[in-house]
């Protein structure tokens, strides 16, 4: 904030030399010899200038008058002093978004400029108190008040730019709510201020200002100052990579690269393996990727300028472990590597016990092609059949029931309701997921005489796929948990188990059984997609954590962090990428996420730009007191006192002249 808020007006100060030339050009009385004095008082002198220069003469009024004039200009520059006890309140928002640590050709990175930009800016100001928000995917407040540059530098280590995604007007939005409308804000950033928020800004934050409501200003965003300390460079980057499991190919890894340079450009991609067991390892002390990677293959990309390229990888040997992609280094590491974790190819068991020779054929090849259960005897965890009447009489905690609902033989042989559409399908439902009953013909037995009760009304089933009164299947809830699901199909008289719809409604009800064992879904998520994380009974504690660069494992949870599970699950969306740690009970999970942005690796747009100011009106009138007042008194004190001293008389003669 300067001293001085006009500073054209200094150029009244050239009253003073011009003061001063007429004293020191002023006619000095010439000696006169005379015979009497009543011949002076008739002798009348010049009092203009003259042709002969003379000595500067220098009274008490010359300097009066020089110190009235200087005291008037000063008066109307209208000097500014802060007010005591006064500080700046600023709320700073820093850019979250791992693009900030891009480094230039010199090795300083657009987070390094922006702390130095950020010291610059505080110690311009006599005093302050500055708060931190971090713009991420959410707008996060990193500690209390700050005074100190010290106290701002050590907070500043919290922000880690590690988003894949900044919402830089949320941050704005709690930025101005922490901070009132009147206070500063400064935003840092490696990208130029939006569009949206320039506009808004400036029509908010200027028609509100003037001399009369100054105290009373209120804008969307209050001071905003914004930065960008950005270096525009060329990057590779990886984008997105997917990992899936098949049982007959195994691994297969698609990975997605982009070339953000205006030239070609190449590099190596490398795919290593960690150790084996360290994803679901119970030991807090085991490694998240094993003790050293083994590197399996490396290639290298050719890019064009702008380039994208999809390279589907088929590692063998990998299927239990997980696997790190990367690229050779540049100007933007976080963005070199993705981790995959194993996904979860753990069979469930699964035993069909079916009189109906068709159907019970039918209903083992879908499970046998799903790659995703096996045929076991006992200790099965979905049980198919059409003997039992209901799956109540089995043990509590045992499998999950499919039970075919073919009807009575006698009844079926008289009568018969055969149905091609149109369906109602619950899409809601996990059975229904990519499921289509077009041109299917699909049969059922009738449930005996019309005034008979539906059974599936009097237990309360939940309908997934009905033609028009008749509920073809539905699901029970049990109360330990298990699912009971009823399937009324008369095989002869469909078209069902010659159609995809029944491979489908397999697998369905074999992932959803999967799906209901303890464990995490998906081990491989990007930032803000939610993960489930399945608990064995409602009492089980559930804890997640990121682990951080270089460390190995966690210590025991922290019950802070504690996550309530609502029957059986938890929901949870990581924000960072990473790899994260999951506690269920007694078991240890980890799951990986990948954030690779295209939006944030392209380095093209970043740039050096400014926008808005601190020093305005509303600075001025509430964090400053003017002056003006103060040199007016001054000014007509000496005033008064140089016309009491030509009052008194006692002006001094010029010499060789009478008084």
């Amino acid at each position: 904030m300067p001293v001085l808020g006009l500073p054209l007006l200094l150029v009244g100060l050239a009253a003073l030399p011009m003061l001063a030339g007429i004293y020191w050009l002023r006619t000095r009385y010439k000696r006169q010899d005379v015979s009497a004095l009543f011949l002076w008082q008739s002798a009348v002198q010049a009092q203009g200038g003259g042709r002969k220069k003379s000595r500067m003469q220098t009274p008490l009024t010359l300097f009066l008058e020089l110190f009235i004039i200087a005291l008037l200009v000063l008066a109307a520059t209208v000097p500014r002093v802060l007010r005591a006890g006064q500080t700046a309140s600023v709320v700073v928002v820093l850019d979250d978004s791992y693009s900030m640590l891009a480094k230039d050709e010199d090795g300083v990175s657009s987070r390094d400029r922006a702390i130095e930009a950020l010291r610059r800016e505080l110690s311009s100001l006599p005093g302050y108190t500055a708060r931190l928000v971090t713009a991420g995917a959410n707008p996060r407040v990193l500690d209390k008040p700050l005074s100190e540059w010290s106290e701002v530098e050590s907070t500043l280590r919290d922000w880690q730019c590690k988003a894949t995604f900044t919402d830089m007007s949320s941050a704005l939005a709690l930025a101005s709510e922490i901070g009132g409308p009147r206070s500063r804000m400064l935003a840092l950033s490696d990208h130029i201020m939006p569009e949206t928020l320039r506009s808004t800004s400036a029509e908010r934050g200027e028609d509100d200002v003037s001399e009369n409501n100054a105290g009373s200003t209120e804008s969307r965003w209050g001071r905003l100052r914004w930065l960008a300390v950005g270096r525009p460079v060329n990057n590779i980057a990886i984008t997105n990579a997917v990992r899936s499991y098949d049982p007959a190919q195994g691994d297969a890894i698609l990975i997605e690269l982009i070339n953000h340079g205006d030239q070609q450009a190449s590099s190596t991609l490398t795919l290593s393996a960690g150790t084996k067991d360290t994803i679901f390892a119970n030991d807090p002390a085991a490694p998240v990727l094993g003790e050293k990677l083994d590197t399996r293959s490396q290639q290298r990309i050719d890019l064009q300028p702008g380039q994208a390229k999809r390279i589907w990888l088929r590692p063998k040997g990998v299927e239990d472990r997980p696997v790190v992609l990367s690229l050779a280094s540049d100007a933007l590491d976080q963005d070199n590597q993705a981790i995959l974790m194993p996904a979860d190819s753990t069979p469930i068991g699964v035993s069909v016990l079916i009189d109906d020779q068709a159907l019970r054929r039918a209903t083992e090849q879908a499970i046998n092609a799903s790659g995703r259960a096996r045929l076991v005897s006992q200790g099965a965890s979905l049980l198919f059949t059409d003997q039992l009447a209901t799956a109540e009489g089995l043990p509590a905690g045992s499998a999950w029931v499919v039970r075919f609902d073919r009807g009575d033989k006698t009844q079926r042989q008289a009568q018969a309701q055969a149905f091609l559409g149109p369906f109602v399908i619950d899409y809601d439902h996990p059975l229904s997921e990519g499921l289509s009953l077009t041109g299917l013909v699909w049969s059922v037995a009738p449930r005996g005489s019309a005034d008979e009760t539906p059974e599936t009304e009097t237990r309360n089933d939940r309908p997934v796929i009905a033609a028009g009164s008749e509920v073809l299947l539905s699901d029970r809830a049990l109360r330990d948990g298990r699912h009971e699901m009823t399937w009324r199909l008369w095989p002869e008289r469909s078209t069902m188990l010659q159609s995809a719809a029944f491979p489908i409604l397999v697998w369905n009800m074999i992932e959803w059984r999967r799906s209901d064992r303890p464990g995490i879904s998906p081990r491989n998520t990007r930032p803000g997609v939610p993960i489930t994380i399945t608990a064995s009974s409602s009492q089980d504690e559930v804890f997640v954590r990121r682990i951080e660069e270089g460390e190995q494992s966690g210590p025991a949870a922290d019950e802070n962090n504690a996550l309530s599970a609502l029957n059986r699950r938890v929901t949870f969306s990581p924000e960072l990428s990473g790899t994260y740690e999951v506690l269920v009970g007694e078991k240890r999970y980890r799951l990986a996420v990948n954030g690779g942005s295209a939006a944030e690796s392209d380095l093209r747009q970043a740039t050096d730009d400014a926008f808005g100011k601190w020093d305005d009106p509303i600075a001025i009138e509430r964090e400053y007191r003017g002056l003006s007042w103060l040199l007016g008194l001054i000014a007509l004190g000496a005033l008064w006192a140089h016309a009491f001293w030509l009052g008194r008389g006692t002006v001094r003669a010029p010499r060789g002249g009478t008084r």
